[in-house]
């Protein structure tokens, strides 16, 4: 008999292995910490970043380490991301540091349709792809 990994697509492993990530401290990994600092220090050396007029899409965005961490030089945040789990960690961060929706918000890639109608045809002047890991299922 399959295991329960085996029968699920890809997609339906990456979402319950991320919400289950979300809810066990993902956010308070240092190794996480790290790499997100490291990333966010490399974009705003390499990318001319601005408060008034930058615009990021963080994709992939989990718990929103790297959308936090550049948030203050940017405009607005989108994080985007397979796992609602990871989006109501990263919404309610957000919240409980102050930082209103407007500014910094998660969304479910589902809910996109691929269209100009998503983000209600919002454009990014950035988009972060930090770390994307698809861990092994079998």
């Amino acid at each position: 008999m399959e295991s329960t990994a085996q029968q699920m697509t890809i997609e339906e492993a990456n979402v319950v292995h991320f919400d289950k990530a979300a809810k066990e401290g993902y956010d308070d990994n240092p190794f996480v910490e790290q790499v997100s600092k490291q990333f966010a220090d490399l974009i705003r050396e390499k990318c001319t970043l601005g408060k008034e007029n930058t615009s990021m899409m963080d994709y992939a965005c989990g718990t929103g380490q790297m959308s936090r961490k550049l948030e203050p030089y940017v405009q607005k945040v989108i994080g985007v991301d397979i796992s609602q789990g990871m989006i109501d960690y990263y919404n309610k961060r957000a919240s409980d540091l102050g930082i209103p929706p407007e500014k910094m918000q998660a969304v479910y890639v589902s809910s996109l349709k691929g269209d100009d109608s998503d983000l209600d045809g919002q454009k990014f002047d950035i988009i972060v792809v930090s770390r994307v890991s698809y861990p092994d299922y079998t």
